[in-house]
């Protein structure tokens, strides 16, 4: 979807839930992402199976989250919470990675986007289809696809 078309996530609060059913071989891949090199965000897997949100704000701040243990096989919930500040345009905020409702990480943002991280990215569900987002593994697949059948559902509640 153009970035255009997906939710409008800035300068607003925000959360995302993903839900995930990992085969019992683990699994790796992206789940949802927006944006890309230059600025944007990344829900994945790593190559280990950990959860990972990373979140790059152009040259002005990187944020990674990452769960502590690779997922085990069976069904999880992977949610990210963004508080904006408020008080106007591209404010920062408190960016929170949940795995199976556990806090694994938060940090802050100085500021967001005002308005798009680029008109020519997407938001995916299950592939980064633009420059990438993430750091995935050098041995990746092109566009670090995830796996049939892992993702179940990413919903996207705005605040």
């Amino acid at each position: 979807v153009p970035e255009v078309g997906a939710p409008k996530m800035l300068n607003r609060s925000w959360t995302m839930k993903a839900t995930l059913d990992v085969p019992a071989r683990g699994a790796r891949g992206v789940v949802a992402t927006i944006g890309g090199r230059a600025a944007g965000w990344s829900l994945y897997l790593d190559g280990q199976g950990r959860p990972v949100f990373r979140y790059k704000l152009f040259d002005l701040k990187t944020v990674e989250l990452t769960g502590a243990q690779p997922l085990a096989s069976g069904q999880h919930e992977l949610q990210v919470d963004f508080d904006y500040d408020g008080g106007g345009y591209a404010k920062g905020g408190r960016l929170r990675l949940q795995v199976d409702g556990t806090v694994a990480g938060e940090d802050r943002l100085p500021a967001t986007p005002p308005a798009f991280f680029s008109i020519h990215e997407t938001f995916d569900v299950g592939v980064d289809t633009g420059s990438y987002a993430g750091e995935y593994p050098q041995d990746a697949a092109i566009g670090y696809p995830a796996p049939d059948g892992l993702i179940e559902r990413v919903d996207i509640r705005l605040r």
